[in-house]
């Protein structure tokens, strides 16, 4: 494949990226639930140290400011609490994020050193210095600060999907592909990674891994239109080797009686209990035959089995890389996403479930029921 400088990849890349360096900025796909969850950061970056109640109050106005999308008046309200609370570290790094939704990217990185000056290991901070240095087109300024972001909370998908794209943004796409992977094993429903991934995997020459990830992209959110356009592109390429290998696998859906032998034999191990054994021969079998779907949905639920819940939501995703409309795969990963308190990302999947399931599955009641439990927490 052809190189490209970093400032010719944002112009000449024909894929459809979800990005901080793009004209609509990373940040303001934040899901509501994790501006909630930020609201509560200066308690939590604070720790013992008092904030006055009036840098607390205009803290709290400039979320509120922010969240209707009033950046100026956020940013007012962010510089009275900092006036209040020299030391309010989330308070310089809110009215960072603010300048950077304005397109003020110099202001935001000042604002967000402010607040790693006062905390250190402050990952919000690192993220939106990071989301500020990739809009001016540093990115490996921004792949730095990323980098902390994860080192300090590497269950922080979001800035580990902004280090894969910044990589992919230098067309470095095996440097890309290890933190997405990381996004969407700690958050299988980030349907931003997942494409981005796709991306990553189509301009290596891998098209069929390209078009399971868009697929994973397409099942979680329907109307992706980025994640549709790349579907549809890589698609138009796939070789006659290629379409029949997905053929192939599409069979061995239909038809399991065909797969591997070490897929029965594993299936005999869970029967009977063995799923350390059947783990064995599942592995086997994925490496005979590695676009099999439901090999996926097996090893997942021997994991659950064996209480391991983390390795059973990544068989789950896989699964539904292939099959996104899987309803039992759904299911399966919602009930291990809630196993680990997982709840909103549960609650979702279970609505997923809800969808693909068909109309006589007797578990339907049952997740309408778990999914009003989940609300109501």
């Amino acid at each position: 494949m052809k190189s490209t400088t970093p400032s010719q990849a944002v112009t000449t890349a024909s894929y459809s990226m979800q990005s901080p360096v793009h004209r609509t900025s990373y940040a303001l796909t934040f899901p509501v639930l994790t501006l909630l969850v930020l609201a509560g950061m200066a308690t939590s970056v604070m720790g013992q140290q008092a904030i006055p109640q009036e840098a607390r109050t205009q803290y709290q106005a400039g979320l509120a400011h922010a969240q209707r999308g009033n950046y100026e008046k956020a940013i007012g309200a962010f510089t009275r609490a900092v006036r209040s609370a020299p030391n309010f570290a989330p308070a310089y790094q809110k009215r960072g994020q603010a300048h950077h939704r304005l397109g003020h990217w110099e202001m935001a990185i000042t604002d967000c050193g402010k607040a790693l000056d006062l905390s250190p290991t402050f990952s919000q901070a690192y993220n939106c210095r990071g989301n500020a240095y990739a809009q001016a087109g540093r990115y490996a300024e921004a792949i730095r600060n990323y980098q902390m972001a994860v080192q300090y909370n590497p269950q922080y998908s979001w800035a580990s999907n902004s280090l894969g794209l910044a990589h992919l943004m230098l067309n470095q796409f095996d440097a890309a592909i290890q933190p997405l992977e990381q996004a969407v094993h700690h958050y299988p429903l980030l349907a931003q990674a997942f494409n981005n991934l796709g991306i990553a995997y189509q301009r290596k020459g891998y098209p069929v891994e390209a078009l399971y990830n868009y697929n994973r992209a397409l099942s979680i959110d329907p109307a992706y239109e980025k994640a549709a356009r790349n579907r549809a592109m890589v698609e138009a390429q796939l070789s006659s080797a290629d379409k029949a290998f997905l053929a192939y696998n599409a069979e061995l859906e239909t038809h399991p009686e065909l797969a591997s032998p070490f897929f029965h034999l594993g299936n005999m191990y869970a029967d009977a209990g063995h799923y350390d054994l059947a783990l064995i021969e599942y592995e086997r079998a994925l490496d005979a035959t590695p676009g099999h779907g439901s090999l996926y949905l097996h090893q997942g639920i021997a994991f659950s089995a064996l209480g391991k819940p983390r390795l059973a939501i990544q068989a789950f995703t896989e699964l539904l890389k292939r099959l996104p409309q899987h309803a039992e795969g759904h299911l399966r990963l919602a009930m291990a996403l809630e196993s680990i308190g997982r709840d909103a990302w549960a609650l979702l999947t279970y609505e997923r479930f809800v969808a693909t399931a068909s109309v006589d599955d007797t578990r339907l009641h049952w997740s309408i029921q778990k999914i009003s439990h989940l609300r109501s927490r």
